[in-house]
């Protein structure tokens, strides 16, 4: 496998995922992910609308389609142990971004613990939707709700340190006053 920056180094294969961050301009547009989600499952994430916010309704269908590409077809996406292999390639997945400190340099990244529960919570709660519409077999949520999701703390070096300052109480009123 070829280098990101092109120098003509190879990369020794690995079993993780690597994704080179892409252009905006190449990213699948929203409106295409919930095209081919119906296409494939006959339902989309117009089975959540009003029950959850506009963002979070836009931010489901980005994750619920990450999970139908590992799967790659329906009957993947309806099996929990195709799901728990994505969790497992989700805590593994490097992307490569450009790194904001070094213009043209690319860096490795890789996703928080906060990030992957949220994707996996995503999921569940299409397919919960789904099941109480009866487009899923039933018992299909009994059998993701058994795959866990990511510890915070066994993945605690891939947090931001300073993403959370603990201000007092005293502090916050000399910042108000």
């Amino acid at each position: 496998m070829q280098d990101a920056k092109g120098t003509g180094m190879q990369l020794a294969e690995t079993s993780r995922t690597i994704i080179v961050a892409p252009n905006r301009s190449y990213a699948v547009p929203l409106a295409e992910k919930r095209r081919r989600t119906s296409e494939l499952l006959g339902w989309n994430d117009s089975i959540i609308a009003g029950t959850v916010s506009p963002s979070t309704r836009k931010q489901y269908t980005e994750d619920f389609f990450d999970y139908l590409r590992f799967a790659r077809s329906p009957q993947g996406a309806l099996d929990s142990a195709i799901f728990s292999q994505w969790r497992t390639d989700l805590v593994e997945r490097i992307y490569l971004v450009p790194d904001r400190e070094s213009p043209g340099e690319m860096v490795e990244k890789q996703l928080s613990p906060n990030t992957i529960n949220r994707m996996l919570a995503a999921v569940r709660h299409m397919m919960m939707e789904a099941e109480e519409k009866k487009l899923i077999p039933p018992g299909t949520v009994d059998q993701f709700n058994r795959v866990r999701g990511v510890s915070v703390k066994g993945l605690k070096d891939r947090l931001k340190p300073n993403a959370r300052v603990r201000v007092t109480p005293q502090e916050m009123r000399l910042l108000t006053e």
